[in-house]
């Protein structure tokens, strides 16, 4: 990654900047996944990853983003406000919590937003749970890997849902804890095991720190979030577009050239399985048990009703 000179498509992002995250955020997970802290900034810090979230916005959305209205719950490092904002024509927030995270993320926002020259006031403090805007207030409303760390999940979607406007996209990103991966670790991960022993594994077997399990909701599996949803799918306030489905097999059978944090050993998994003819069954048996990951719940607003149960 060159630090000072952005590639086409890019954000610029400073050497300054780029080692305050390493030092940081880098550093913190690199102790908890054994992933190297520079590919994990890499990672946090790319472009490229934006891009491809506003493609599967725009695919499901079906059309560009130019124009639109976005809010981004988790904005982190303001990547993606300023990208939508800058390269996409679209009136993008973001909202983080302030003083918290590696380095405190909202700051560190809010610089690169300014080394940008996007508007700081685009990055908003707030969380999930209390969402500082009016009702009906977003064309679309995104967040990818938050929710499973806010403290009431439950009324983060139902914030979601508030100030997205009737006729509006919400596409919400969150880990299957029903899978057999867990990605903040980067390790494989048994679907519903209790956190106590899932802890007692980390720190004894893994030798990892087990501390950062407490701060992820693991009762997030397919089930749960569908139970979650359930109230405002029958009260016609959203229509479920996908529950990830499409974009999990798509991926099972093309894997991204790009292996993000700790997903290369993935990959390798998938090449074998495919290499002996039953990465297709596999794929199909992880679908009807509920262990596709990552969830991305694309739903629609209902012109016709108002945003509460």
């Amino acid at each position: 990654m060159n630090h000072d000179t952005p590639s086409s498509g890019a954000l610029y992002i400073s050497t300054d900047v780029y080692h305050e995250v390493l030092g940081t955020y880098g550093a913190y997970y690199e102790q908890l996944s054994h992933v190297p802290a520079d590919k994990l900034t890499q990672d946090v810090l790319s472009s490229t990853k934006v891009h491809e979230q506003i493609s599967l916005i725009e695919q499901y959305l079906g059309r560009s983003i130019r124009g639109a209205r976005i809010l981004e719950i988790g904005a982190g490092y303001g990547l993606f406000v300023g990208i939508t904002t800058l390269q996409y024509g679209a009136d993008t927030f973001g909202v983080e919590p302030g003083s918290e995270g590696f380095g405190g993320s909202f700051e560190m926002g809010q610089r690169i937003l300014l080394d940008n020259k996007v508007d700081v006031q685009r990055l908003v403090e707030g969380i999930a749970e209390e969402l500082p805007f009016q009702d009906e207030s977003f064309d679309v409303v995104y967040s990818t890997n938050v929710f499973e760390h806010v403290e009431d999940p439950t009324q983060a979607f139902a914030e979601a849902i508030r100030v997205c406007r009737p006729g509006g996209l919400i596409q919400i990103v969150i880990p299957n804890y029903g899978s057999f991966y867990e990605g903040h670790y980067a390790t494989w991960y048994m679907p519903h095991l209790p956190k106590p022993i899932w802890k007692w594994w980390l720190k004894y077997v893994q030798r990892r720190d087990p501390s950062y399990a407490d701060t992820l909701r693991t009762e997030l599996t397919a089930g749960a979030v569908a139970k979650i949803l359930r109230p405002y799918e029958q009260s016609g306030v959203i229509h479920i577009v996908s529950r990830g489905v499409d974009v999990f097999e798509k991926r099972m059978s093309t894997p991204p050239q790009v292996g993000y944090a700790g997903l290369s050993k993935v990959f390798v998994l998938l090449d074998f399985l495919r290499k002996i003819h039953l990465l297709g069954i596999v794929t199909r048996l992880l679908v009807y048990v509920g262990a596709y990951s990552p969830l991305i719940l694309t739903m629609q607003k209902s012109s016709k009703r108002s945003g509460t149960v």
